[in-house]
C-alpha cells in the first residue's frame, strides 16, 4: 500500500533486491540449495536465484504507475573471493568496479508481468538472471551486450 500512496504522490523509485540478501558465503550456499530444489534445477555460480513476489507485488502495487524497471548488474575485479563489508571496512577494495545498468521500459514487459502476475515475473526474472550469470562469466564486461541465452 505505502508504494502504491507513494507512487499516487509524485514520481518515486523503489529499489528491490530481487536476491533477497547479499553473496556472503552462507547464502551463496542457501541459494545454491534452495535452486537444486527448482525444477528444472538452477546451478549458477556469480549471481543469486531471485524471488520473484517482491517484484511483483511492486509492479502490482505501481500499476500505470510504473514507467520502468531497471536492472543492475555489479562485478569486481582485483580480489581473492567476494567483496564483503567486513574487508571494505579493512580497507580491502576491489581494483575495479563495473556496474551495468539496463532499462527496460513497461510498455516492453511482458503484459504479464506488467500486471503483476508471480509466475510470469519468476520466469522473466529467471531469464534476466541466466544472462547475468553468463554475462559475468564472460567477464562481466559493463560495455558489452548482454550474452543470449535459452529461455526457460
Amino acid at each position: 500500500r505505502s508504494l502504491a500512496a507513494a507512487a499516487a504522490a509524485g514520481p518515486c523509485w523503489a529499489l528491490i533486491f530481487p536476491e533477497g540478501t547479499d553473496l556472503s558465503p552462507s547464502n551463496v550456499e542457501k541459494s545454491r540449495a534452495f535452486g537444486r530444489t527448482l525444477r528444472p534445477p538452477v546451478a549458477w555460480d556469480r549471481v543469486l536465484v531471485p524471488r520473484a513476489a517482491g517484484v511483483a507485488a511492486a509492479v502490482r502495487a505501481l500499476g500505470e504507475d510504473l514507467d520502468a524497471v531497471y536492472d543492475a548488474t555489479i562485478s569486481y575485479d582485483g580480489l581473492a573471493g567476494r567483496p564483503d563489508e567486513a574487508g571494505l571496512l579493512r580497507g580491502a577494495f576491489p581494483a575495479t568496479v563495473r556496474v551495468r545498468v539496463d532499462r527496460t521500459s513497461s510498455h516492453d514487459l511482458p503484459r504479464a508481468v506488467r500486471v503483476g502476475d508471480p509466475s510470469a515475473t519468476k520466469l522473466w526474472l529467471f531469464e534476466k538472471w541466466a544472462h547475468k550469470e553468463k554475462h559475468l562469466a564472460q567477464g562481466g564486461d559493463a560495455a558489452a551486450p548482454l550474452p543470449e541465452t535459452e529461455t526457460r
